[in-house]
């Protein structure tokens, strides 16, 4: 009986540890390769940014929800640029298609093309608009797929990682 108990009480700590929401362990953020929008191309990646905060946010210009969530992104960069937080945003589309849109748009963050298409796979995305905020010491501390729908859980993730 003592046995059976035990065996029960440890299946039910897997369940909820599966089931409720445990978070994920933080991972090394993939290091991609990115060109710039504007010409002469100059290449950086993601590594680059060590010992800074970064938020990355893969988006298109053809996504509805990427573009209506930009202005949500560009208040993260306005609040937070001073205290050293990055915004990348990131699409696979071409350097023309891009360069068109963000005249029309005119967002002041740094937006990057990933020419070689590797996020998709690199970062597993299934959807866009995808964010990651990558700490200092380059990794993965949140993620959020979709549209966010107001910046709360996005400004704490952020709040615990500037300095105080």
């Amino acid at each position: 009986m003592d046995k059976s108990i035990r065996a029960a009480g440890l299946l039910v700590l897997i369940v909820c540890l599966i089931g409720c929401g445990a978070s994920e362990p933080t991972r090394k953020a993939p290091d991609i390769v990115f060109e710039s929008v504007s010409l002469p191309v100059k290449t950086t990646k993601l590594s680059d940014y060590k010992g800074r905060i970064v938020l990355v946010d893969f988006w298109a210009t053809w996504c509805g929800p990427c573009v209506q969530s930009m202005p949500l992104i560009q208040r993260m960069h306005d609040k937070y640029k001073d205290n050293g937080l990055v915004v990348l945003g990131v699409t696979d589309e071409g350097r023309f298609t891009v360069s068109e849109f963000l005249q029309k748009l005119k967002v002041k963050y740094t937006i990057l093309l990933d020419t070689n298409r590797t996020s998709l796979t690199d970062y597993e995305l299934e959807t866009i608009p995808a964010l990651f905020l990558i700490d200092k010491e380059g990794a993965v501390v949140y993620s959020h797929r979709g549209a966010p729908q107001d910046t709360v859980e996005l400004e704490s993730e952020i709040e615990k990682l500037l300095p105080r």
